[in-house]
């Protein structure tokens, strides 16, 4: 049910965020850039957030494990989420990024239709999130490989969410969905 993919984004470097900022941080920290709106609650898991932010945290992705709450009034059936790591730069113009996501990954499309194996975060229910060990293992290959560095920062962005009901959330902005339409 819960995924996490290792790719390789074509984002600019320094797009996001203040860079000369980070670069005098003493330890690792986590941007959450999901929009207010959004009907959830995130929060590291309480045993995990310190050894994330430690810098020389070879593990710092074993330890990246979110607390999410549906604090709406609708099911939660699907999310996706984009981890960024700006500071980790195997090209010139990219950066890696990682693809966190809850539900049955068809359900990304609001079209989808639920089936009983689909299980919802109910309102006022949390679930914990977790990079899966494939992942993991991707990762650490990476960095070996590539020569990658630890990273600084780590950028939280919003993707999509579907409530089950042909409704959603959409897009960098959490915009609505289905859009509303715009009188001719």
């Amino acid at each position: 049910m819960i995924s996490l993919r290792l790719i390789v984004s074509c984002a600019l470097v320094g797009g996001v965020g203040n860079t000369s900022s980070r670069a005098q941080r003493t330890e690792r920290t986590l941007e959450n850039e999901i929009p207010k709106h959004v009907p959830i609650q995130i929060r590291f898991r309480a045993n995990k957030e310190a050894a994330f932010k430690k810098f020389d945290n070879e593990h710092w992705v074993n330890d990246l494990e979110f607390e999410i709450k549906n604090t709406g009034n609708k099911p939660i059936y699907c999310f996706e989420f984009a981890i960024e790591l700006p500071d980790v730069t195997p090209g010139a113009d990219r950066h890696p990024t990682f693809g966190l996501h809850y539900g049955r990954p068809e359900l990304l499309s609001f079209e989808a239709a639920l089936t009983p194996d689909d299980l919802p975060i109910k309102p006022g229910d949390t679930v914990t999130i977790s990079v899966d060990a494939n992942d993991i293992k991707a990762w650490e290959h990476f960095r070996k490989a590539g020569e990658w560095q630890l990273p600084k920062t780590i950028i939280l962005l919003f993707v999509r969410m579907n409530f089950g009901d042909g409704t959603g959330l959409d897009g960098g902005d959490a915009r609505p969905w289905p859009e509303a339409k715009r009188p001719f």
